[in-house]
């Protein structure tokens, strides 16, 4: 699986940043910050039309009144992700991100879909993601793992290795000379 997740830019309004992804490939899409309704709602018929997943940063009313597709918590705490869960129904898609393994064992028990796992800049990714998914691995959450941060597309093997089940990626997408070149090679080597 790979999930864009858009950025602040000064070139490219969040909707540019969206067709670009879904022009090259992309079919799961993050809008993350605080986006305002308008955007939101300029992004939704894109998706659709283009059989895209949806996910928003945060906003769990947002999330409910537009029947968006999921909704991801950057920040969270035990009774967010039950409150959010009870919000929004089983039907919708529900992740987090963690950059702390020892916060993992938090979301034993609860409804979460997938956990966007962000890799410190600095050290080994590979290393950093073996042992988070060891101890992510003994809690047994069933928790989907996804790979965040700078990681350059030849390191994907090795990181999906280690058991994470897709990469998020953003501004390197819209910093490539080709993004459907870079979507079609990213894709491929996650293959």
């Amino acid at each position: 699986m790979l999930q864009f997740a858009t950025v602040t830019s000064p070139i490219h309004t969040v909707k540019e940043q969206v067709e670009v992804a879904i022009n090259a490939g992309c079919r799961w899409i993050r809008l993350t910050g605080t986006p305002d309704d308008a955007t939101v709602e300029e992004v939704i018929p894109v998706c659709r039309d283009n059989d895209v997943i949806l996910i928003l940063d945060n906003n769990t009313e947002l999330v409910d009144r537009l029947r968006i597709h999921g909704l991801h918590l950057t920040s969270w705490t035990r009774g967010s992700v039950i409150e959010a869960r009870e919000k929004l129904g089983p039907h919708a898609i529900l992740g987090v991100t963690c950059a702390d393994s020892s916060l993992a064992g938090e979301l034993t028990g609860l409804d979460v879909d997938y956990m966007v796992i962000q890799a410190p800049a600095d050290g080994n990714l590979v290393n950093f993601y073996i042992l988070f998914m060891e101890t992510l691995k003994s809690l047994k959450t069933g928790i989907h793992p996804v790979a965040s941060g700078n990681i350059p597309v030849d390191l994907y093997p090795s990181v999906i290795a280690t058991g994470i089940e897709g990469i998020e990626i953003s501004g390197a997408i819209l910093d490539a000379p080709d993004p459907s070149s870079f979507i079609t090679l990213a894709l491929d080597t996650l293959k």
